[in-house]
């Protein structure tokens, strides 16, 4: 879903709209446009945009970059930089209007390539979150619908992908079944599920990790939603005020 450095991932006709942007411009470009199409982001864009960001390179090439490093990046960045959407032309305004859109892309593309024991998915999911909140303080918004803005589409991103997936394997598995079901000989079907699963192996895999990496981000997103409501009413209130748990609404 996500495009990696190598700029022979783009097809010839995205090079030539690409308006004369080369190397990893050119890729920051393409990202961008497949992850406005899959996160709706806002159609005059984002006033800082995240495809063109160290950090989202960094997210993307795991293999490159050490852990220590991506750590330290995701702990220095300001992310609310990232929430502003472009004004359209013409137009007058008092305030930017705001979208966690490309917020949701950084996380699903750190979900697909990080390791399900790596600590940078719900590290930046935290950081995010954390931003996140303090832009619905400061604003007087609700935090969970602010979170729930942030966190839904990524999970309805993973739910998307595990179906596409599943459709891809359907194919294999249908014929075989009624082969199996005709004749009582369960040879074919698991030669089917074999081929199927060798065919898709890769995709399984790397969906199989997403997964785990996002289930660790939403609680991840939970829990800093929880700790900065938990300190934040402590500075004004005191330690043994009762708090309320932020839940996510999958609903």
């Amino acid at each position: 879903m996500f495009l990696k450095r190598n700029s022979r991932t783009l097809s010839l006709k995205k090079r030539n709209d690409l308006d004369g942007a080369v190397g990893t411009e050119a890729i920051a470009a393409a990202s961008e446009r497949i992850n406005s199409k899959h996160f709706k982001y806002p159609e005059s864009g984002f006033v800082s945009r995240i495809e063109h960001s160290l950090l989202y390179a960094m997210v993307r090439e795991p293999d490159i970059f050490p852990t220590e490093t991506v750590s330290n990046a995701i702990d220095e960045e300001d992310f609310s930089i990232y929430f502003y959407v472009r004004p359209k032309p013409g137009t007058t305004i008092r305030e930017y209007d705001v979208s966690y859109a490309q917020l949701t892309a950084l996380l699903a593309l750190t979900g697909e390539e990080w390791p399900h024991d790596s600590d940078i998915p719900p590290r930046l999911c935290r950081k995010i979150s954390q931003a996140v909140i303090r832009h619905a303080d400061q604003h007087g918004l609700d935090r969970k619908t602010e979170i729930d803005d942030l966190l839904k589409p990524l999970y309805n991103y993973v739910i998307r992908r595990e179906a596409k997936q599943s459709a891809k394997i359907l194919p294999w598995l249908i014929p075989a079944l009624g082969a199996t079901v005709i004749t009582g000989n369960p040879l074919p079907m698991y030669a089917a599920f074999m081929a199927s699963n060798i065919f898709e192996s890769r995709n399984i895999d790397k969906g199989a990790t997403s997964t785990a990496n996002t289930d660790r981000m939403v609680e991840s997103g939970e829990r800093a939603a929880n700790v900065e409501q938990a300190s934040l009413l402590e500075e004004t209130y005191g330690p043994d005020d009762e708090t309320e748990d932020v839940i996510i609404d999958w609903s």
